[in-house]
């Protein structure tokens, strides 16, 4: 669905190699007639419910969430990186804090 290594513009879906790969999918989708079952966590609730859709519905939705997915996986190897290099050079007079929050939208 992507270049070999992402780039910003993988991510956001604006490189002209790999933005419109997802139509090759998208045509397999639309003529599946199978029922998928998966589990999904819910939004306000710590509890996963398991869904039954069509494929369509399916790639439909991950079509949905996909650029903001990418964009996170994108920005988190980056300030992986970034925090590798900074351990790797770190003296020791120097404090790393890495604080991390669930920001489920």
């Amino acid at each position: 669905m992507m270049c070999g290594e992402m780039t910003k513009e993988c991510a956001s879906r604006e490189c002209v190699k790999c933005k419109d790969k997802l139509a090759t999918y998208a045509q397999a989708a639309e003529r599946s007639s199978q029922l998928i079952k998966y589990h999904q966590w819910q939004k306000d609730e710590a509890d996963k419910v398991e869904i039954a859709s069509s494929v369509a519905e399916v790639f439909a939705h991950l079509k949905h969430k996909l650029r903001s997915f990418l964009t996170h996986v994108y920005i988190k190897r980056k300030q992986d990186a970034h925090m590798r290099m900074l351990k790797e050079s770190a003296d020791g007079t120097t404090i790393l804090l890495q604080i991390d929050f669930s920001e489920n939208a």
